[in-house]
């Protein structure tokens, strides 16, 4: 998977998780993201 791919599938489930009941998943996907972004 190239990293477009896998920024759409990251987005794809970050917007299901919102649309659905998955909420409590919500923040520990951005704190995910925001130490890949620090680790960059």
């Amino acid at each position: 998977m190239s990293d477009e791919e896998l920024r759409a599938a990251f987005m794809k489930g970050y917007q299901e998780a919102i649309k659905g009941d998955v909420v409590p998943a919500v923040p520990s996907l951005s704190v995910l993201h925001s130490e890949s972004q620090l680790l960059t």
